[in-house]
C-alpha cells in the first residue's frame, strides 16, 4: 500500500514516530475493518532499537589513530603490576 509506505519512510527520515489509521466505507453492505499501521507499534520500535544497536556496533573504533585514553605512567608498570591494575 503507497500510503503506508510513505508513512514509514517519512517516520524514518524525520525520526519521529507516526501512525496511520484508514477507514474505509462499507463495501457490499459489508463494514471494512479499519486497518491501523504499524499494527504492532511495541514490535516496530524494538526493530528500531535493534537496528541502531547494530550500526553502532559496526562503527567500531579505529584502530590506526593513537587512543588518546593512554595515560604514559602505565608504562612503567611491570606486568604484575598491571595484572593487579586489571583486576581492581
Amino acid at each position: 500500500m503507497g500510503l503506508k509506505k510513505k508513512t514509514h519512510e517519512t517516520s524514518t527520515l524525520c525520526g519521529v514516530d507516526a501512525c496511520l489509521i484508514i477507514y474505509g466505507s462499507s463495501f457490499d453492505e459489508h463494514l471494512v475493518e479499519p486497518l491501523f499501521w504499524p499494527s504492532n507499534p511495541e514490535e516496530e520500535r524494538t526493530k528500531k532499537i535493534h537496528k541502531e544497536i547494530s550500526k553502532l556496533g559496526h562503527q567500531g573504533i579505529d584502530q590506526s589513530k593513537p587512543s588518546t585514553a593512554w595515560d604514559d605512567r602505565l608504562n612503567n608498570l611491570s606486568v604484575d603490576q598491571l595484572r593487579e591494575l586489571v583486576n581492581a
